[in-house]
């Protein structure tokens, strides 16, 4: 993969816009820790033409709020190649996330408050959790709550019928010694109000 092998090679994340037919529309480079949207980028999500976007995490996390915003502005499939050897993959459910017009002043407020939610949301997570952790090992519970940001974030958003994912598992989670059951739980009860607020369209799936 190309974004994969370039992004090991420099240590920095590409993004790929793909077509329907798999053309490339728009290509950019970005730091470590994040790829931002060239105008080419943009240009090809926001005339329909933009379906797939495949970019690499030398983090290996999954996705960031800007990533899933994408979704909401028109593709229909998002890719996060994983250095760790995941695949991260995000496919689009219709109207879940909230489509912005991102040349006018109101759009881009209200794309830059989804993104910064679902970000905030994506952190919330390892504050969630850090209750079950009392009985870890000091040494290794940083390694070990890594799993939050390479995966349950996904996860979690799936449940909560925003995205369909596939990549991690909540099986991966459970690995790790978290208990997803709960931690889904206060995700649910902290969170879910909060983005239908912000104009995502919450459907929970529960169990799955």
């Amino acid at each position: 993969d190309f974004v994969l092998e370039n992004g090991r090679t420099a240590g920095k994340e590409f993004l790929i816009i793909l077509g329907a037919n798999g053309e490339i529309l728009a290509a950019t480079m970005g730091s470590k820790g994040n790829v931002g949207a060239s105008p080419e980028v943009w240009r090809a999500v926001e005339d329909g033409k933009g379906v797939y976007a495949t970019h690499n995490h030398p983090g290996s996390g999954d996705f960031s709020g800007n990533d899933l915003m994408m979704l909401g502005m028109g593709l229909k499939r998002l890719t996060a190649m994983a250095h760790d050897g995941t695949r991260h993959v995000a496919t689009a459910v219709p109207g879940a996330i909230p489509k912005n017009d991102l040349l006018s002043k109101d759009g881009a407020a209200a794309f830059r408050k989804g993104s910064s939610i679902l970000t905030m949301m994506r952190n919330l997570l390892w504050d969630l959790a850090l209750p079950q952790t009392t009985q870890w090992n000091p040494l290794t519970k940083v390694e070990r709550l890594q799993v939050l940001h390479k995966g349950a974030f996904g996860v979690i958003l799936d449940r909560f019928g925003i995205i369909n994912y596939s990549g991690a598992t909540a099986a991966d989670i459970t690995a790790a010694g978290l208990d997803f059951g709960e931690l889904y739980g206060r995700a649910s009860s902290t969170l879910a109000d909060r983005l239908g607020r912000a104009g995502f369209v919450v459907s929970e799936r529960g169990d799955q």
